[in-house]
């Protein structure tokens, strides 16, 4: 059994996130009697949504007369896991050291106040009693809850995957991806699936697409967040013009080399285009 998180919130930060670090490793791994020892998002779910299943069955003296450090650590995490997947996520996943910054600093394995109102938001939100207490119904629901995380996972990785899209594709891409949506097969894209795919408002990245029509770039344009067209070799004057609207952060195209003067001057007319020289 680990020992039993002692820490107060006025202990230094760095000593609670590697407490807290080895007891979601040593708990949830132990389970499954793995010797794993990195983080992968993927792995990890599966852990937790295991340990839940455990204890969804135990009864409230159960998980309380023993160690509750990591009953509650697997409760804080289902909770955090849940808020970053909804959609008023207080916590952009686009950052991952800011992302396990939160996380460890967020897993303490203790009940305090700040705990137990995010229980409560989360039993009043799915008609749950009310108290602040992860007991059987709400762990039960929480583990639905991961369950659904761990589908719309699965079918992101299906889709990031694959050389076209439909619009249906590109609306669900961008409605759950948390991360940096990463297209790295997608060859071809439709205007429509670029109008879509521009409403992303974290990093886009569309490196395999070697050309764009004017109709794609006009969308591609209206992005707001960083956009890579990495392998894109050749542009139209026309397209160009379009994409010299650009609106984000950044455009990355490095590879536009060998094209004419005159194209180059458009896109340089941006500054939040970069574009190295041929």
């Amino acid at each position: 059994m680990v020992e039993k998180i002692t820490t107060s919130p006025k202990d230094p930060r760095e000593k609670a996130r590697q407490r807290v670090e080895h007891q979601i490793k040593m708990e949830l791994e132990a389970l499954q009697n793995s010797t794993k020892k990195e983080y992968d998002e993927g792995k990890l779910l599966e852990l937790l949504k295991d340990y839940l299943h455990i204890l969804k069955e135990k009864s409230r003296e159960e998980l309380t007369e023993k160690n509750t450090a990591a009953w509650i650590i697997a409760v804080q995490f289902a909770l955090l896991t849940i808020d970053l997947y909804s959609d008023e996520s207080p916590l952009s996943r686009n950052d991952e050291i800011v992302f396990y910054l939160y996380l460890f600093s967020t897993l303490d394995g203790i009940l305090w106040d700040k705990t137990k109102a995010r229980i409560e938001k989360f039993q009043k939100k799915y008609g749950l009693k009310v108290d602040g207490l992860p007991g059987k119904e709400t762990i039960k629901r929480l583990l639905d809850e991961i369950e659904k995380i761990e589908q719309i996972m699965n079918t992101l990785d299906t889709l990031e995957q694959q050389k076209t899209l439909t619009l249906k594709d590109a609306q669900y891409l961008v409605k759950h991806s948390k991360w940096s949506l990463d297209l790295p097969l997608l060859t071809s894209i439709s205007k429509e699936v670029a109008a879509e795919l521009a409403k992303y408002k974290w990093d886009l990245r569309l490196d395999w697409l070697t050309s764009i029509s004017k109709e794609v770039a006009a969308e591609l344009a209206k992005c707001k967040g960083n956009l890579s067209l990495g392998w894109l070799t050749s542009i139209s004057k026309e397209a160009a013009i379009e994409l010299a609207k650009f609106q984000g952060k950044s455009l990355f195209v490095p590879w536009l080399r060998h094209i004419s003067k005159e194209i180059r001057d458009i896109l340089d007319k941006n500054p939040k285009i970069y574009c190295v020289s041929g």
